[in-house]
């Protein structure tokens, strides 16, 4: 799919979503328009929003040297419950290949995953020490 029909179905699916009352829905359209505009009108470092599927995102971060770390089974049970008590009917969730996947009767929005720098790529600038902090500089 090109990148103006991936922001069609991604920004349909948003608005779709976001179901609710005029202000809901004129928030929704506020926010995708400026979203819509990013990802058709700019390029480089300027183009921000990326709606591309979850296959694509997996390839460019392999491609940078990073590689998956499976979610715990616990976020899926707890992003499940979080689904059930705050929000309405139609959302759901999927755990795919150690991702979550966040959608709208079944069409994806979002996906949650998380990355490591691979073993074999020699950065010296990036920690892979899972407990690092910020600097307190």
């Amino acid at each position: 799919m090109d990148r103006f029909t991936e922001s069609l179905f991604y920004s349909l699916t948003m608005f779709d979503a976001s179901g609710g009352n005029n202000e809901q829905r004129g928030l929704a359209e506020v926010y995708l328009q400026r979203e819509i505009c990013n990802v058709l009108c700019c390029e480089g470092a300027s183009r921000t929003e990326r709606n591309e599927p979850l296959t694509k995102w997996r390839a460019r971060m392999s491609g940078a040297g990073f590689k998956t770390r499976h979610l715990e089974s616990n976020a899926y049970k707890q992003a499940s419950m979080l689904l059930t008590l705050f929000s309405g009917d139609g959302y759901c969730v999927e755990e795919i290949d150690g991702y979550l996947m966040f959608g709208w009767h079944n069409r994806p929005l979002i996906s949650a995953s998380a990355w490591r720098i691979r073993d074999d790529v020699g950065n010296s600038n990036c920690s892979t020490d899972e407990t690092a902090q910020p600097s307190q500089d």
